[in-house]
């Protein structure tokens, strides 16, 4: 299977589909790795495949995963064929890649001599394995029977990359790769995760530094809003300047409104639909940053996948105040009018503007806790 990535052009304020998912699903399989141990190849073939963004991180435009390449002529080849993981582009490189996915199983910080020589021995057999890989390609007929097949050119000893291990140093990679005659390179699961975090970082910036909000729960529908505003949270100073409120309205959906010390309304809505649906409940994440010069909201939303959706405003909004006095109410206006076609699970509310990491704790809870898969 192909796919071909397209992102558009990226703007600060738009956060490119996927790229939270990555990191959350990322954290999740190393996470059961570490502690568990119960996590299969496959489960990250999986998320390989199904993430744009991975391979955008690594400078890869287009995949074909697990492309089957027959032997058409005799070779020293075990087997039929061979099937690698996947066929990767290289948009800075201009070419075409193998790469092979291995478990990440030597993680830590090689300390002793008998880990190293597993660690050594497990490298030189995965670079074995893609070693015929390479060697596949040095025949012309296969080169051929490849792009009639796939629809693409790999070139004669293409370059192969692994992705194994974590947090193993560099140049004890290198002092193993180095001793052979093809084009190898590895990548580590630790690593792709901090391209990830460090692409998440661009699009935020530092604004965790801004005083705000986080408030995270479960909201299920339980029936279509009417065209009243039906409150999940209303909360600033004053009901006509320096506010905050998430409702519900039939015709946009899910609204988000910021209302500035001026009077101004700025506001966003999210259709029902797909991602908040009747009878079916989600996790409803929102992080808050306000203060007289920035002021922005975040909101993740979604039941198996954390679906995304971002407004920020560089207009003047202090829903806190000099003083920090500020109202929240749950469930209605700060006039305690309700109105609600939704049910709200355990909700959970903190002073600031959560760390990446921490959001994605506070996410866990709350799916592990309500059931989700």
């Amino acid at each position: 299977m192909e796919h071909i990535f397209d992102y558009g052009v990226k703007m600060s304020h738009n956060i490119p589909d996927g790229l939270h998912d990555a990191i959350f699903r990322l954290l999740k399989l190393l996470d059961r790795f570490h502690s568990e141990g119960n996590v299969s190849e496959r489960e990250f073939h999986d998320l390989f495949e199904n993430n744009d963004e991975i391979w955008d991180c690594l400078g890869y435009s287009r995949i074909i995963s697990e492309p089957t390449c027959d032997l058409v002529i005799e070779d020293e080849i075990a087997g039929e064929y061979i099937e690698p993981d996947f066929f990767a582009y290289s948009e800075y490189k201009n070419r075409w890649e193998i790469i092979d996915l291995k478990l990440p199983l030597e993680s830590l910080i090689l300390r002793s001599e008998g880990r190293r020589t597993r660690f050594k021995s497990k490298i030189e057999d995965y670079i074995s394995q893609v070693r015929e890989y390479n060697r596949y390609f040095d025949e012309h007929e296969h080169r051929k029977h490849v792009e009639l097949r796939h629809g693409i050119k790999i070139p004669k000893s293409p370059p192969v990359a692994l992705v194994l291990g974590s947090n193993i140093k560099q140049e004890k990679i290198n002092n193993i790769t180095g001793r052979y005659d093809i084009d190898v390179d590895v990548y580590q699961y630790n690593n792709i995760l901090d391209l990830l975090k460090k692409r998440f970082a661009e699009y935020y910036g530092g604004s965790e530094e801004l005083p705000g909000a986080t408030i995270a729960t479960v909201i299920e529908l339980t029936k279509r809003p009417t065209d009243s505003q039906e409150y999940i949270f209303d909360m600033g100073q004053k009901l006509n300047s320096n506010r905050v409120s998430l409702y519900l309205k039939k015709d946009t959906g899910l609204n988000f409104e910021m209302i500035t010390e001026h009077g101004q309304s700025r506001s966003v809505s999210i259709p029902l639909g797909e991602n908040l649906a009747i009878d079916e409940p989600v996790v409803l994440y929102i992080e808050i940053a306000s203060s007289t010069e920035l002021s922005y909201v975040r909101i993740f939303i979604g039941a198996k996948i954390m679906d995304q959706f971002l407004m920020t405003e560089e207009i003047p909004i202090d829903i806190f105040g000099d003083d920090g006095d500020m109202r929240i109410t749950f469930g209605a206006n700060m006039l305690g009018n309700q109105n609600a076609a939704f049910l709200m699970g355990e909700h959970l509310t903190y002073s600031k503007v959560q760390p990446l990491d921490t959001r994605l704790e506070i996410i866990d809870y709350l799916r592990d806790k309500w059931g989700f898969e």
